[in-house]
């Protein structure tokens, strides 16, 4: 029998949203997730005041979720850099700890939100996992 293919969950917290909201919204896509077979072994969560335009999350969530893919973190066709880049909205920092290597790598990435086409393009080329 062929393994589950494994997923991370990502969500992006606007300041409206409370925090039992993200949780009942998060726990919804799991149980969704399970039922089409996925293996959830993460999620993600970012507090920001909206979306990235390229990638809904930030540099610095970008490269933690490549990190439980196996992706670059790297976007080739956008180079802006948090708050520097009119339309790249500046992060809320979060405390980064450094993790060892996961023991198993996401092939799949789910949004808790919808993701525009250039999102979506730029997340599976930084990734290198399907989203």
């Amino acid at each position: 029998m062929k393994p589950n293919p494994k997923a991370i969950l990502v969500s992006v917290q606007a300041p409206e949203v409370s925090e039992q909201e993200l949780e009942v919204s998060l726990a919804e896509l799991q149980r969704l997730c399970q039922t089409l077979g996925l293996d959830i072994i993460g999620k993600i969560i970012q507090r920001r005041k909206s979306p990235s335009p390229a990638t809904a999350v930030g540099s610095g969530k970008l490269k933690e979720l490549a990190r439980l893919t196996g992706g670059s973190g790297k976007v080739a066709s956008y180079s802006g850099k948090p708050g520097t880049d009119k339309h790249e909205p500046e992060e809320e920092e979060d405390d980064v700890l450094e993790e060892e290597p996961p023991e198993e790598l996401a092939s799949v990435v789910v949004f808790d939100q919808e993701l525009t086409p250039n999102q979506h393009k730029h997340l599976e080329e930084a990734t290198g996992a399907t989203v």
